[in-house]
């Protein structure tokens, strides 16, 4: 069972050199997941937000002693936005995400110059066949956490443009689901770069086509 944590403002600073509105919250903690909240002197980590004019909030999570990053986020209107990070033990950056990229990939592609579904012979296809792309997705794919925390699941369509030579050069969210799914299916798609084999069309020649992958995420 999760447990409930009431979280209380430990200190809020205001600096009115940089804005009436922007502000800074600090909190302390024991643990790297937040979960035993202190006061300074027994504290182990700090979460440091900030919100500016913009209401844009920039949240990061330290180590105290040595200062290192856990982990840095930004959300705009509560919904994320800018580079969000992760560094291990030691402060090694170990994933990044560019939700400012996501918000470029929504939208239906469309390309006169692409040879329409009903004209091709065979379409284009993962290397291998259907069961190589599954198996490439569940082993490179990861659920959220902040999906998992929200109980949010569904399908994510993903949209590739591949050329004649089975490269995938174009990605859009057909239809998406949440911000956190809709960039964590992205990321697997534009991994499996290399990977496809292109359409043909009535002659056997191969040509530029378009693939809808459906992408799931169920929680258990």
């Amino acid at each position: 069972m999760k447990k409930i944590f009431i979280l209380i403002i430990i200190a809020v600073m205001t600096s009115s050199g940089i804005g009436q509105n922007n502000s800074m919250t600090i909190r302390y903690y024991k643990d790297r997941y937040q979960q035993d909240e202190v006061n300074e002197k027994k504290a182990i980590y700090k979460r440091v937000t900030t919100v500016d004019d913009n209401n844009v909030k920039k949240i990061r999570y330290y180590l105290m002693s040595p200062e290192q990053p856990v982990w840095e986020q930004e959300y705009t209107d509560d919904e994320p936005t800018g580079i969000w990070r992760t560094y291990d033990d030691k402060g090694n950056l170990t994933s990044e995400r560019d939700f400012d990229e996501l918000q470029s990939l929504y939208g239906v592609l469309t390309d006169t110059n692409v040879v329409a579904a009903e004209l091709l012979d065979e379409p284009a296809s993962f290397l291998n066949g259907e069961s190589a792309m599954m198996q490439f997705i569940q082993e490179n794919i990861s659920y959220p956490q902040e999906a998992v925390e929200n109980g949010i699941q569904g399908i994510v369509y993903v949209k590739l443009k591949i050329d004649e030579k089975g490269n995938v050069i174009e990605i859009s969210i057909a239809r998406g689901v949440d911000a956190f799914l809709d960039y964590e299916a992205y990321r697997v798609v534009k991994a499996s770069k290399g990977k496809w084999k292109p359409a043909t069309n009535k002659k056997g020649k191969p040509v530029t086509s378009y693939f809808m992958l459906p992408i799931h995420f169920r929680l258990g």
